[in-house]
């Protein structure tokens, strides 16, 4: 079953080298994903319903944004970009 979705954040983060950022553990990253994953959920079934599309998405952009933040060091560091 595919998932389409009528709203996508747009996310533009820049990364702050001297942030005082400890790594997050696998377990928090998989915690980080599961509530992604519930926000895309709540956003479907929000169909029709403006006002609580808007809230949801603005929740899973925010969402999305903290688990980019967190995994740019990682990123950074292991991948070639």
């Amino acid at each position: 079953m595919s998932r389409q979705l009528s709203l996508v954040p747009t996310l533009r983060l820049s990364y702050n080298p001297g942030m005082d950022v400890s790594p997050e553990t696998p377990e928090q990253t998989l915690v980080r994903l599961d509530r992604i994953s519930r926000l895309i959920d709540e956003l479907a079934k929000a169909r029709g319903d403006f006002a609580q599309q808007q809230d949801v998405a603005e929740r899973l952009h925010r969402e999305i944004a903290a688990t980019r933040q967190a995994l740019q060091p990682f990123i950074k560091n292991t991948l070639p970009i």
